[in-house]
């Protein structure tokens, strides 16, 4: 993969190859979600220079889809990225 994209050398590149999946389901967990769950975590560097993280529950994702609806119309074809804030 690292070769195959544009990376520069400095960058470190994590990989996870299928030997270290073995075993594990490709099936999607059988979970109950609720509003308040986390859903991401968006990494800034913060007013003061220094790293920090803020946690996103599914509320916040589901009032963004909720408050743009008439915008852009979605549906089940749609794919959102979670790479904003």
């Amino acid at each position: 993969l690292r070769e195959a994209l544009p990376i520069p050398a400095a960058i470190e590149c994590l990989e996870l190859d299928e030997q270290a999946l073995v075993g594990y389901s490709d099936a999607n967990p059988n979970i109950e979600v609720a509003p308040q769950n986390l859903a991401y975590v968006i990494y800034t560097s913060g007013s003061t220079g220094k790293p920090k993280g803020t946690l996103l529950p599914h509320q916040n994702v589901v009032r963004l889809f909720a408050a743009t609806q008439d915008w852009f119309r979605f549906d089940a074809s749609d794919v959102w990225t979670v790479f904003h804030s």
